[in-house]
């Protein structure tokens, strides 16, 4: 039986637990934000469409059981296999995936417009929506400037990708809107 959950002990397990979520977002543990410099990117936009594949089995890590529309995700898993899972509609795992596969095609056709890899993407809000963010790359030094400019990489980026995923039987499509913000990261 645990301890009994003092004050200090809920303000410690929520600092942890805040800052394990905060970890587990980014995909950059030292990063700082600098003003609200987020602006809507202004290029033409684009599209993907991508088509997952639910191999037999959880070595994927998840199983579609189409009859409900449901996606059953594996959570917890040790040697032997799988232990915990959590299941999600069709429609909430695919919005999640439409923000992946979009923030990773996003980066990629910014970087080659730009013909730089000095920028990285996020999924972020902007308005209470659920928006792709690029981000300027460079380390904190005391002469340090972005490889790119949130003007240029606004000028260039996409300002939207529409995302299709099917998975068996079941597609969807979302647009999602671009907007860039300047992120310095910590040496080191």
């Amino acid at each position: 039986m645990s301890p009994p959950l003092s004050r200090r002990r809920f303000l410690t397990l929520s600092v942890i637990a805040g800052a394990s979520a905060i970890f587990a977002l980014s995909s950059h543990a030292e990063v700082t934000l600098f003003g609200s410099n987020r602006v809507r990117c202004r290029g033409d936009p684009v599209s993907i469409e991508k088509t997952v594949l639910d191999k037999p089995g959880y070595d994927d890590g998840f199983e579609y059981i189409s009859s409900k529309k449901i996606v059953r995700t594996v959570t917890l898993a040790n040697s032997e296999g799988p232990v915990e899972f959590t299941e999600q509609r069709f429609k909430r795992w695919a919005t999640i995936q439409c923000r992946k596969i979009g923030s990773q095609h996003v980066e990629a056709v910014t970087a080659e417009r730009l013909g730089t890899d000095k920028i990285d993407s996020a999924i972020g809000t902007h308005a209470e929506k659920s928006v792709i963010v690029l981000e300027p790359l460079t380390n904190l030094t005391s002469d340090s400037n972005p490889a790119v400019s949130v003007s240029q990489l606004a000028d260039v980026a996409p300002k939207s990708v529409t995302v299709t995923v099917t998975l068996e039987d079941s597609t969807l499509t979302q647009s999602v809107a671009v907007f860039a913000d300047y992120v310095a990261r910590r040496p080191g």
